[in-house]
């Protein structure tokens, strides 16, 4: 062994070292023997021939040696998949795919609900299939599909080479169209299922955020897509819904602000004309501040309530709804320039939303409910404004393809 301090070598030092390393790998192999030896359960032994009751507690200190990783549950695959279903009805309840990705695929004239909350969903080949999908936190990306209905709470919907097929969807971001024709859209209309905002929530959804009507063709045609009637909903499409099955589907929409979600016309294109008021429509838009009210979803709801019962729906319609950070709108400062406290209310933290709706007169009726908050509905600041420019400002943005 060389040594530093005298630059000569050391026989007598080197099997010294020598044995004390083996000494401490050897004290050291004890030691990790005795370590990973299992202790005697109470009242029991660790011998050859000891007792029945003391292995449940070896064969807990073994498993608690083994990595987690390596405990972890693994998944099948075939739990998370419906495929080459023919003619029948499937369900997956709440609980049963959590958050996992999900496989649909070659399945004809058959009925299959997903009804739970997943990480995204692709749709293969299927055919004159009825198809529901609970809120999904990336895309539902449908492929080479006919004839099929689909009703899609999703971040994204994606469909390519798909033909005559119904969607019904709550979509977080402009629904892409792509090689595809004959594909009809609608707003989310269904009463939903005991526990879906909690999956909205999950997914990092809004029931305010919906972008159905604002469609992206990437292949544009004269039937590429269009919308379907005003009066279509998911149980006129699907007269037959599995209740039976899923005793946490809703027969009937509930009315708490909590479970709510709106049914919005869209783009202004398909709101029909007013033959009472042509060329005298307008549009609005209200926003309620995120931390004016800790109920806003509560709020909101009245607000549509109330400018349905005041104008009926007939003369004053929702178009459009969003949730943005205040934050994330450049004009914010000029938009709530009005109010007294006008920077406090631009620094709140969180969601704000806004509710936009064209009529006539619709402008008067939301300054006077806006008015009426600090007086009969509690404090809290609300704006209207008819500048077209914020109002698509605020309405469309954070909503991507």
């Amino acid at each position: 062994m060389w040594s530093r301090a005298s630059g000569e070598s050391s026989e007598s030092g080197s099997g010294a070292s020598v044995f004390s390393l083996v000494n401490l790998f050897a004290s050291l192999r004890t030691f990790a023997m005795g370590c990973l030896t299992s202790k005697p359960a109470e009242g029991g032994s660790t011998q050859p021939g000891s007792q029945p009751g003391s292995q449940p507690a070896a064969a807990a200190e073994e498993e608690a040696h083994i990595p987690i990783w390596e405990r972890r549950a693994k998944l099948d695959p075939k739990d998370y998949m419906f495929s080459k279903v023919s003619g029948e009805t499937r369900v997956k309840t709440p609980g049963t795919v959590a958050g996992q990705g999900f496989c649909i695929e070659d399945c004809t004239d058959a009925k299959l609900y997903l009804v739970d909350h997943s990480s995204q969903v692709t749709v293969d080949e299927c055919h004159r299939c009825v198809i529901f999908i609970g809120p999904t936190d990336g895309s539902v990306f449908a492929r080479n599909c006919s004839g099929c209905t689909f009703v899609v709470a999703t971040r994204q919907w994606r469909c390519r080479e798909c033909v005559d097929c119904n969607v019904i969807t709550l979509c977080s971001s402009k629904p892409v169209v792509e090689s595809s024709s004959q594909m009809r859209f609608g707003c989310w209309d269904f009463a939903g299922y005991a526990g879906f905002r909690d999956h909205l929530a999950q997914c990092q959804m809004s029931p305010w955020v919906n972008l159905w009507s604002n469609i992206h063709d990437f292949t544009p045609s004269a039937d590429s897509y269009a919308y379907l009637d005003r009066g279509v909903s998911v149980e006129t499409l699907v007269p037959d819904l599995p209740y039976d099955l899923v005793p946490e589907l809703r027969r009937e929409k509930s009315a708490a602000a909590e479970e709510y979600v709106p049914k919005t016309w869209g783009e202004p294109s398909l709101v029909p004309a007013m033959s009472d008021f042509a060329g005298r429509e307008e549009t609005a838009l209200i926003i309620f501040p995120a931390g004016s009210r800790a109920d806003l979803d509560a709020l909101a709801k009245d607000c549509i309530d109330h400018v349905s019962s005041l104008a009926g729906d007939d003369a004053v319609r929702l178009l459009h709804t969003n949730a943005i950070t205040l934050g994330e709108l450049a004009e914010r400062v000029q938009l709530y320039s009005s109010l007294p406290d006008a920077g406090k209310v631009c620094g709140t933290r969180g969601k704000s939303v806004g509710l936009r709706f064209c009529g006539y007169g619709v402008k008067a009726i939301l300054d006077a409910y806006a008015a009426s908050l600090s007086s009969d509905k509690g404090s809290c600041h609300a704006i209207c404004t008819d500048d077209e420019d914020l109002i698509e400002q605020f309405i469309f943005l954070g909503l991507k393809v």
